[in-house]
């Protein structure tokens, strides 16, 4: 191994390689493109010129499921079970199949992480366009009043 680093010039590049990783530091990158206006969720299918807060603002939980089949029946499941009428997919489906049953988004996210990367980016980008609704932070408890610590051993008493 020593012999071919030598004859392939490696100890000489790795230097520079180094030099190279330390200019890269102080390099800043600045997006010519602005950002569009509407944006697209293009594996959605929807823009934000969807009217996506009145349709997506009372969102409260987000499922996903590995195919498209599995998300719809889950989907036919949980509107019998919230009481709600027959749901239908949302936006584009050749990518990934979305429904929204009440506060419940779903969507399948396919086979590997890519695919669920792809996904999870652009439903973040769509509660950032969606916001629900806060809940208001829970107010801290009282604390509790000290207990007397509880006796080691119980007596018996004994009656004569």
């Amino acid at each position: 191994m020593l012999g071919l680093s030598r004859s392939i010039g490696l100890r000489q590049t790795l230097p520079a390689a180094a030099a190279f990783r330390r200019s890269l530091a102080s390099v800043t990158l600045s997006n010519p493109n602005p950002p569009s206006e509407p944006d697209h969720f293009f594996h959605l299918g929807l823009g934000s010129d969807d009217d996506i807060k009145a349709r997506f603002g009372d969102t409260k939980f987000f499922c996903t499921g590995g195919s498209a089949s599995r998300i719809e029946l889950f989907a036919h499941k949980a509107a019998k079970a919230l009481g709600h009428e027959a749901v239908g997919p949302i936006g584009k489906t050749d990518r990934y199949v979305m429904y929204k049953v009440g506060p419940v988004l779903m969507a399948n996210h396919g086979m590997g992480m890519p695919t669920t990367s792809i996904l999870l980016h652009e439903v973040r980008l769509f509660c950032v366009a969606a916001p629900a609704p806060r809940r208001p932070r829970p107010r801290p408890r009282p604390p509790r009043p000290a207990r007397a610590p509880a006796p080691r051993h119980r007596t018996l008493g004994v009656v004569i």
